[in-house]
């Protein structure tokens, strides 16, 4: 046992009563104790009910998720991505539109309606609304000109060119002490002068922006953008070309993104590993951290197709940028996986320090996991964590989870429920080391097909991640919302401060949520970290979030 600073004894672990939640009903206590996180405070945005920007079916708000601090106020901030929105009333057809809401010092983020939109078609926009463009599809934050202020990468996976072909777009809007600029947006594209990639004529489709990361390469104080393009097109050195998938990176500056210092990365680049084959979608996911605690940020790329069962890369940092030749290669085996057909290893990432050494670890998504005597249980998922050293990774202290061994219970895996198809990471509990949340979306809750639920394992000292693990789902023992079959909730999670009091915070996107007759319009769960939340007062166990010596 341990206890809330000899006040309070609770159960160390939630693995059985967390279970419960997806079989029958368990009580508040049993599910939100010791998990970093609690429904005191939680607020649910729908989508936003603006005079311009109507809420209709098929909007799909809350598809991608961030948060900066883009006021500098220190409290961060929440970017919401609505990619499927029709922009003005009646325009242009799922171009996509994005809120921003901003986060309150010793509060909660603001009510009401959000505070920023952000729209191609806003004067001074670098690039129109087009009918597909998908504004919004994956969003980013860090701070590209280090003026203190976050800003924020807006993925237009789809954004249409001039020649009519669909290659994808990045948006790029500043953050200053007002929050968001809607003016002096810049425009990331794969046409901009990027070294190290081949690229023998536009295809189409690339999807460029379909998905993003943040961090320093170089170390020199300036945020870099990590841009995957999975459906890039890559030229051998015989001439044949293939649908493989590329990552670009663009180096911050004073002055931003641009002018751009950035090169290209693919599978047949110099000094890394393999060659790139049709549709292994190279780029799909991205994350990065410090993994070898060097002071330069490390680049991992997720290769969801690659073999059909999935690898990834992880190429480290250096002061000169990511390094080819320093790159390692992962497929299942390496992670102690048996690869399997239709297995979909690395469509998420997330990286964090969760054993609290330092080193940043890479938690590592396979939704399309099959398991049972005969793989019968098609795409329950699972995922993996890898554990930072000095040499970069150790292999040796890989975990590996399903819903079985998460909860304790045999009947947790369950064909479709689709664990790791989204993950987030941030300390919730106050404690020094970093907690995973891993979402499965397909998860049926009490009775509802596909409702969604997230896993929250709890970080540890010396113990990794996983000693203590709970279960979020919509509706059910004090998370607000409602249980709907198929809305997926937990198909995209953030994580940021964003009352400011050191506690990380979690949001959650559920973007086939109906809301009355319409639907797929979309919501948003936020949930608030804390070490205690009123419960001293009344007696609640549920308000207790973490257990301290």
């Amino acid at each position: 046992m341990r206890t809330h600073t000899g006040i309070l004894a609770l159960p160390l672990s939630l693995a059985a009563a967390a279970s419960a939640l997806l079989l029958h009903p368990a009580s508040a206590a049993a599910q939100l104790a010791l998990v970093g996180v609690s429904d005191v405070g939680a607020q649910q945005f729908d989508d936003e009910k603006l005079p311009q920007f109507l809420a209709d079916a098929g909007d799909r708000f809350g598809s991608a998720l961030a948060a900066g601090d883009f006021d500098g106020d220190g409290a961060q901030d929440l970017a919401t991505g609505i990619p499927f929105h029709e922009g003005l009333e009646g325009s242009d057809l799922f171009c996509g539109i994005v809120v921003v809401r901003y986060g309150i010092p010793g509060a909660e983020l603001a009510g009401g309606l959000a505070d920023t939109v952000l729209y191609q078609g806003h004067p001074g926009s670098p690039d129109p609304p087009e009918t597909g463009d998908r504004f919004g599809a994956a969003l980013a934050a860090g701070d590209f000109d280090g003026d203190g202020f976050d800003d924020l990468a807006v993925g237009i996976p789809r954004d249409l060119a001039a020649n009519t072909l669909r290659f994808g777009a990045v948006q790029v809007h500043y953050g200053s002490a007002q929050g968001i600029r809607i003016d002096g947006a810049e425009l990331l594209e794969e046409s901009l002068p990027w070294t190290e990639v081949a690229r023998p004529f536009w295809w189409g489709d690339d999807e460029f922006g379909a998905a993003l990361a943040v961090a320093d390469f170089d170390g020199d104080g300036f945020d870099d953008l990590a841009i995957g393009a999975p459906g890039g097109v890559i030229l051998h050195a015989d001439d044949s070309t293939v649908v493989g998938g590329e990552v670009f990176v663009a180096h911050g500056s004073a002055q931003g993104l641009l002018p751009l210092a950035g090169y290209g990365i693919s599978e047949d680049s110099f000094g890394i590993f393999g060659e790139a084959a049709h549709g292994e979608r190279f780029g799909h996911a991205l994350a990065a951290g410090d993994f070898d605690a060097d002071g330069d940020d490390d680049l991992a790329i997720g290769v969801p197709v690659e073999g059909d069962n999935g690898s990834l890369y992880v190429i480290l940092g250096s002061p000169f940028g990511l390094i080819f030749a320093d790159s390692v290669f992962w497929a299942p085996g390496a992670l102690g996986q048996a690869p399997e057909a239709g297995d979909r290893l690395g469509s998420a990432l997330a990286a964090a320090d969760f054993d609290g050494d330092g080193h940043d670890d890479l938690a590592i998504g396979d939704p399309g996991e099959d398991l049972g005597v005969s793989n019968e249980i098609v795409d329950a998922g699972s995922i993996s964590v890898a554990y930072g050293s000095p040499g970069g990774f150790d292999l040796s202290l890989t975990d590996s989870f399903t819903q079985e061994i998460l909860y304790s219970d045999a009947q947790a895996n369950r064909a479709g429920d689709r664990l790791g198809w989204a993950l987030a990471a941030g300390d919730f509990d106050g404690d020094g080391f970093d907690d995973l949340v891993a979402g499965h979306p397909g998860e049926e809750v009490l009775g509802q097909a596909g409702a969604g639920a997230a896993a929250i394992l709890m970080g540890a000292a010396n113990a990794g991640i996983g000693a203590r693990v709970g279960t979020l789902a919509a509706g059910v023992d004090g998370v607000p919302g409602l249980l709907q079959p198929d809305q997926d909730f937990a198909s995209a999670l953030a994580s940021g401060d964003f009352d400011g009091d050191g506690y990380a915070d979690l949001a959650v996107g559920a973007p086939r949520f109906n809301v009355g007759v319409f639907g797929d319009v979309g919501t948003e769960i936020v949930l608030y970290g804390s070490l205690f939340s009123d419960g001293f007062e009344i007696g609640s166990t549920q308000r207790w979030s973490s257990a301290v010596p």
